[in-house]
């Protein structure tokens, strides 16, 4: 999917008066209202369709994984990895993916390996911000005074 120029600005601009209008919320997401993490933790086993850039169509990629990572002061990390059982090849990058309980979104992905099975292994990183670095989640932070 191609992003026009004029849809670049509009999602900047929509960005920008979220961030003037509640600058902290604007960049992190807590940690309890985060769905995307124990959306795709449930959905290990389940198929996903990757939309490729040529004419191949879509091919279905199945969650292998989903690996939490250890959480770092103000961030949540996690990965997913993908197997395509025909060994089906995928550059690294940024595909529409759909899957029937989530939808379709965009999703970034990096081969990792092929396996003696002719499986083709892919991973999405993930590293979501919950809040300010020493903040606990929800907590504001006091007014600066100068």
């Amino acid at each position: 999917m191609k992003t026009t120029r004029k849809q670049f600005f509009s999602t900047l601009v929509a960005g920008v008066a979220v961030a003037v209008a509640r600058p902290l919320s604007a960049l992190t997401i807590a940690t309890e209202s985060a769905p995307v993490a124990r959306s795709f933790a449930g959905l290990v086993g389940r198929t996903f369709q990757v939309t490729t850039a040529d004419s191949r169509g879509t091919i279905d990629v199945v969650l292998e994984s989903y690996d939490e990572r250890p959480t770092s002061d103000g961030t949540r990390q996690f990965s997913l990895t993908f197997v395509a059982a025909g060994g089906e090849k995928l550059a690294e990058g940024i595909y529409v993916v759909e899957q029937q309980q989530m939808g379709r979104f965009d999703l970034f992905v990096v081969p990792t390996r092929h396996d003696g099975q002719g499986r083709a292994f892919y991973r999405s990183d993930f590293n979501l911000l919950t809040g300010k670095p020493g903040l606990k989640t929800g907590e504001t932070p006091a007014p600066r005074r100068h």
